[in-house]
C-alpha cells in the first residue's frame, strides 16, 4: 500500500505545528543526496561572515544561494522580506528555520513564519 503525498504532507505540518512553524514538503524533485552538507551550507549562509543570509534585506527582497551537493545536483536556497522594511534575519532564527525544511521534507519544502518566507 502507498502512502499519499497528501497524507505524507500532513503528517508533516502535523510534526512541526507544535513549534509554530507550517513546513510545506515538496512531493517531487531531486532528493537531497547530503543533509549533513546542506545543514552545513545554511550554517555558514546564516552565521557566516559574509554569508548570503546575513546583514540587512530589504523589504520585498530575494536573496538566493545555489549550492552543488554531492552528485553534482545544485540546490537553491532563498529566503525573501516579506516585510515592507529593511532588516536582518536573526542568526539563529535562519538557522532553526532553513534546517527544519531540510530535516523534514527530503525534496526541499517552504516556510513562511515571522514576515520570512524560505525554501
Amino acid at each position: 500500500m502507498k502512502t499519499s503525498p497528501i497524507l505524507a504532507t500532513l503528517t508533516s505540518l502535523l510534526l512541526f505545528a507544535h513549534n509554530g512553524a507550517a513546513v510545506t514538503c515538496y512531493s517531487s524533485g531531486d532528493t537531497f543526496t547530503n543533509k549533513g552538507q546542506a545543514r552545513g551550507w545554511l550554517e555558514f549562509a546564516c552565521r557566516g561572515n559574509g554569508g548570503m543570509f546575513t546583514g540587512n534585506i530589504d523589504g520585498g527582497a530575494t536573496k538566493f544561494m545555489c549550492p552543488v551537493q554531492d552528485g553534482g545536483k545544485q540546490v537553491r536556497f532563498t529566503v525573501t522580506n516579506l516585510d515592507g522594511n529593511r532588516r536582518d534575519m536573526d542568526d539563529n532564527f535562519c538557522v532553526t528555520a532553513m534546517t527544519s525544511i531540510i530535516d523534514s521534507c527530503s525534496k526541499g519544502g517552504e516556510d513562511s513564519r515571522e514576515g520570512w518566507f524560505m525554501k
